[in-house]
């Protein structure tokens, strides 16, 4: 069993090299994604699965060289909430400093 996870993984590390060179096309391209989750599901968060699952949809609706734009909307959402949670915890760290004084 473990060898032929080996071969595909193998497999699908060639194929994604191959990109590089040769654009896919959407359909192939979303024929791709989601092996990586059936792949390596075992050692994945589920949060990390279904945002695998989310990459691989947009990959269809986006194209490959679009795709990028799914994760940079995550970024910047994971940034603005980090920022909101540090000012709003800014406070309570205030609070707790001067209770302490």
């Amino acid at each position: 069993m473990a060898a032929n996870a080996w071969g595909e993984s193998e497999f699908h590390g060639q194929e994604r090299d191959g990109f590089a060179l040769r654009r896919p096309g959407r359909w192939k391209y979303f024929r791709h994604l989601p092996d990586f989750p059936l792949t390596y599901g075992e050692i994945m968060t589920p949060r990390h699965q279904a945002y695998s699952y989310i990459r691989a949809f947009a990959a269809l609706l986006l194209g490959y060289h679009h795709l990028h734009v799914l994760d940079d909307v995550r970024m910047k959402r994971k940034q603005m909430f980090a920022s909101s949670v540090k000012r709003s915890l800014a406070p309570e760290k205030e609070k707790a400093f001067a209770a302490k004084g």
